[in-house]
């Protein structure tokens, strides 16, 4: 664990953010979460970090692979440390629950439901956890971090599923049932979407139907208060020893994971429709898109052209 000490204000409870970047980026063909994209190679981790600071976040950990840390250090850890508390968590294949063994053959970590595992014990009280290869707006983690300090035990945004596609190519996006109290009822994935002439489509089992546009998608960003992690061992362990399980290659994702320890406390999960514009890159050709969009936000007053005197 890296940590720098600032001083914060004890009155109001601390909600830590989490990124999850220790992704290996296979499809993206690189480090997606240092991806340079603002005009002085701003990756959307700092932007979203900037996000974090106006919207009034005190602290932050970054969970990271190993091989990361000396480049994150030298980028944006070294110039975020003088604005914010920073953590670092590294995301160690190796760390699981009870007397369960990997495969020696297996490389990459086991998901991001891992993350956090490997992360818990650095969770002071509230967290948002996101992906941090994702834009996902001031108002919205300024929404998360009030509904945690008003004892909100499970949070989350919903996005117009159309505003998350890529031009690029298909998606996978968890589809959000909600009751009339704006409540979670249910997270269905959908593993091939996209859009035509602004009309929505997914694919499964050979079978195309569509989808409509206002469809509200979870994009991996959740909040929640810390005891809500207490099970946490539990279910991860449940996963592992799952009949049928491939140690080499299953991975134990987030939503997987909040949804198992949601179930387990019989909590209710609030959806709040998200305001925001999201951003995210799934290909390499997404780069030129969101570069372009970064830049309408810098001339719009919406982001300063250096976030932390790059």
């Amino acid at each position: 664990m890296i940590e720098n000490k600032q001083e914060r204000n004890q009155e109001e409870e601390e909600v830590t953010l989490i990124f999850l970047a220790a992704g290996m980026g296979r499809r993206f063909g690189g480090n997606k979460q240092l991806a340079e994209l603002g005009p002085h190679g701003q990756s959307l981790m700092a932007y979203s970090a900037y996000d974090a600071v106006k919207a009034g976040y005190r602290r932050i950990l970054f969970i990271l692979r190993e091989d990361m840390v000396e480049e994150f250090m030298d980028t944006l850890g070294k110039n975020l440390m003088r604005h914010i508390e920073i953590g670092i968590v590294i995301q160690d294949k190796n760390m699981i629950p009870g007397a369960i063994t990997l495969p020696m053959e297996r490389e990459k970590p086991l998901g991001t439901g891992h993350a956090l595992y490997c992360a818990r014990k650095e969770i002071r009280g509230p967290f948002v956890i996101l992906n941090a290869d994702d834009l996902y707006g001031r108002t919205v983690l300024k929404d998360l971090l009030e509904a945690l300090r008003g004892k909100e035990d499970m949070v989350i945004p919903g996005y117009k599923v159309l505003k998350t596609l890529s031009h690029q190519g298909k998606v996978s996006r968890g589809i959000l049932e909600i009751n009339a109290q704006n409540e979670l009822v249910s997270i269905r994935e959908e593993e091939r979407i996209w859009a035509e002439n602004h009309e929505v489509y997914c694919e499964k089992d050979q079978e195309v139907k569509r989808i409509s546009e206002d469809t509200l998608v979870s994009m991996n960003i959740w909040g929640a208060q810390g005891n809500v992690l207490w099970g946490l061992e539990t279910v991860f362990q449940d996963f592992l020893k799952e009949e049928g399980r491939n140690l080499l290659t299953d991975e134990f994702y987030l939503p997987e994971a909040m949804d198992a320890l949601r179930k387990l406390h019989g909590i209710r999960l609030r959806v709040i429709e998200a305001r925001d514009e999201w951003m995210g890159m799934t290909y390499q050709e997404d780069l030129k898109d969101i570069r372009r969009k970064l830049q309408e936000k810098i001339r719009e007053g919406i982001y300063p052209d250096s976030l932390f005197g790059e």
